[in-house]
């Protein structure tokens, strides 16, 4: 993961330049640092995980992956259940389901 959190202005600078490409490029990398690891490493912190979370659903709405926003709404809604943000998350979650 630290890796992928390392080379994230790549994929940022790829969305930028070519959105129909690097748009799902970036949506996977915020994904995959929002998702938590299982392999001993350091978890980032909640408020950083929040961050990527609400940029991957900004990610995923502009293009026209229904699954790809899905997941990243469920993740957002998880990372607000981090933050203490319970009522958001449910919202969150309602969204993601919708």
């Amino acid at each position: 993961m630290g890796l992928v959190r390392i080379l994230l202005p790549l994929p940022r600078a790829a969305a930028r330049l070519a959105p129909e490409r690097g748009g799902p490029l970036l949506g996977a990398a915020l994904s995959y640092c929002v998702t938590p690891s299982w392999a001993g490493l350091r978890s980032p912190s909640p408020e950083r995980r929040l961050a990527w979370a609400e940029e991957a659903v900004a990610v995923y709405r502009a293009t026209a992956d229904a699954d790809g926003l899905g997941r990243a709404l469920a993740l957002r809604a998880h990372a607000l259940l981090l933050s203490g943000r319970y009522e958001e998350a449910c919202a969150a979650v309602a969204d993601a389901v919708a």
